[in-house]
């Protein structure tokens, strides 16, 4: 097997001959993919699944994205099931979710590609192998989040700068840094966790050519310029609607508040108010929030203008201003109570390592009606869901090692996208951002 530090030359046959047995295994886990979707059936949509389906409905009704009032979310997932809407009426649901299914592919086929770029072909088929039983990305395949189509753009961008960081002194290698950060953009679009990556990802750039700044600079502006090529008419629409400049979406303060503060909310664990039945919506909003005094605790008679402001001044106006004071006063809470912040550090770290997933959530919320509760087939659906994610984690800082000590040419660009990973997992830590 290929080990990191091999030459180019040597790598070059055992690319060749892999690509038909990693075509092989993502067309098996794009199978399995698809006889999963048939057997969840119609699934009730789950808190920001509904949210999704709105913002979807009104675009494809009034022909324009409604933003919600805390949280301005990226375009990319309402924009996909509003064409899917568009174009097939109630059943364009099912009809994106076979989307989803058939971009996993991407996923797939690029997983393997970075694996066999970094640790040879056996790597590359291990890691295929992975990902086809990998549950909780099947789950995510037939439910309504956008971490599918995410990692449908986030997976190919990673993988060509990889193989420019692999060939960066090869004449012509910097024409795969422009559908690199095209991709990036795209991302970005889709979850607004990714819309720092490229700056993260250009700093891995300099490293690369930390011999020649010059050409390292042309090649991370080239990224950059490309990933703000691809953001720049949403950031520019969000400029004429709020006033203010919010590059992709302005979510990052609620999560901020949430994370920082340590009321910590992991929806990858059953919670009361999610089970079928019961509308505990109310339960997420304390006595601070400003849906909380706005609509439970008003007295009768009272009018929302008549509400106190909160300390720092009256409520911001809209969701990208209600983001940043957010943000702010999360920072002063993590200053005021360094003890509390480093705990929170610890617990949210913890839990990003946890295999758990919301396909396990919905499992234990009985989701999953076809299948019969504590029967085999749920026991082994479990078992695997908690395993695989575990394994992967296992083998992940194993190989993690063995690139580090090699220093072999794209080494930078994993540390770079895992050095971001960990810092949203500090604040937010669910599977969704492992």
């Amino acid at each position: 097997m290929a080990t990191p530090g091999t030459s180019e030359a040597a790598r070059e046959p055992a690319r060749a001959g892999s690509t038909g047995w990693f075509l092989v295994l993502t067309g098996c886990g794009v199978a399995l993919r698809l006889v999963a979707l048939l057997l969840a059936g119609d699934l009730e949509p789950v808190l920001d699944e509904g949210a999704y389906l709105y913002h979807a409905a009104c675009w494809e009704r009034f022909g324009f994205h409604v933003d919600s009032g805390r949280w301005l979310w990226a375009p990319g997932y309402p924009l996909f099931l509003r064409v899917a809407l568009g174009a097939f009426g109630v059943e364009g649901v099912q009809v994106a979710k076979l989307v989803q299914v058939v971009l996993s592919a991407s996923v797939g086929f690029c997983t393997m590609r970075i694996a066999a770029d970094l640790f040879g072909r056996r790597a590359g088929v291990a890691a295929g192998l992975l990902w086809c039983v990998h549950l909780p990305l099947i789950g995510f395949t037939h439910l309504l989040w956008p971490e599918t189509l995410f990692l449908a753009l986030l997976m190919p961008a990673l993988a060509l700068q990889l193989r420019w960081s692999q060939r960066a002194d090869e004449p012509g290698a910097a024409g795969l840094l422009l559908p690199a950060g095209l991709l990036l953009g795209c991302a970005a679009l889709v979850k607004e966790a990714a819309v720092l990556l490229p700056l993260v990802l250009a700093a891995a750039i300099l490293v690369r050519l930390r011999g020649s700044w010059r050409e390292g600079a042309r090649a991370a502006s080239l990224l950059v310029l490309a990933a703000v090529a691809a953001v720049l008419p949403w950031s520019l629409r969000n400029q004429e609607v709020h006033g203010q400049v919010a590059l992709v979406g302005a979510s990052a303060g609620y999560n901020s508040w949430v994370g920082i503060t340590g009321r910590t909310r992991n929806f990858d664990y059953p919670a009361a108010f999610l089970a079928p039945g019961r509308d505990g919506y109310a339960s997420l909003y304390d006595a601070e929030d400003w849906r909380f005094r706005a609509f439970i605790e008003r007295p009768e008679g009272t009018t929302l203008e008549a509400l106190p402001a909160r300390r720092e001044g009256r409520s911001p106006r809209n969701a990208v201003q209600l983001s940043r004071a957010e943000t702010a006063r999360a920072w002063r809470h993590a200053r005021r109570h360094p003890g509390l912040f480093l705990r929170g550090r610890i617990k949210q770290l913890s839990n990003w390592v946890t295999p758990t997933s919301f396909f396990v959530r919905h499992m234990g919320m009985g989701r999953y009606v076809g299948l019969q509760p504590g029967g085999w087939l749920q026991r082994a659906l479990l078992v695997t869901a908690l395993l695989v994610p575990a394994l992967v984690l296992v083998l992940g800082v194993r190989g993690l090692v063995r690139l580090v000590r090699a220093r072999a040419p794209g080494t930078e660009v994993v540390l770079a996208a895992l050095a971001l990973a960990v810092a949203l997992a500090l604040l937010v830590g669910m599977s969704r951002h492992r």
